[in-house]
């Protein structure tokens, strides 16, 4: 798997990327950052999140498909605010390298998730991001930062 480092939009960037990943909390909320921004562009996603929310585990990996978009909501963090953990990252991460394998999904657009809102710092970020592409897949990670 390749992991790619960009500045920029990651709904605009890549017109040619259709599948969107983001970090998620644990109680069926997303009022800001990139879950708002997701919760706006694409709110059939939203709605499956928020109706199953109460069976989604920290580390969890939910995949919402609508036409040709594909949404991965990563169950990141317990609660809105500086919450996330290293280690659920990893675990949604990996579930979403098997789950877009299984899809045929072979480029997503994420951000540093967990960072800024989340909590954690963002080479810490990197590293788990980079960690995560060590699983052999032929999919890339476009991974984005707002400049």
């Amino acid at each position: 798997m390749t992991t790619t480092f960009h500045v920029g939009n990651m709904f605009t960037a890549d017109p040619t990327i259709k599948a969107f990943a983001h970090g998620c909390n644990g109680i069926g909320v997303m009022g800001a950052g990139v879950a708002k921004q997701i919760k706006e562009r694409f709110p059939w996603a939203y709605e499956a999140y928020r109706d199953a929310y109460p069976t989604l585990e920290l580390g969890a990996c939910q995949v919402v498909q609508n036409n040709d978009i594909t949404v991965f909501n990563l169950i990141t963090q317990p609660r809105p605010g500086p919450t996330a953990k290293k280690e659920y990252i990893y675990l949604a991460l990996a579930r979403m390298v098997l789950e877009a394998r299984v899809r045929g999904i072979g480029k997503i657009a994420l951000p540093l998730v967990g960072a800024g809102l989340g909590g954690l710092n963002p080479q810490d970020i990197k590293m788990v991001l980079l960690g995560a592409g060590e699983i052999y897949t032929p999919l890339e990670l476009c991974v984005y930062e707002l400049g």
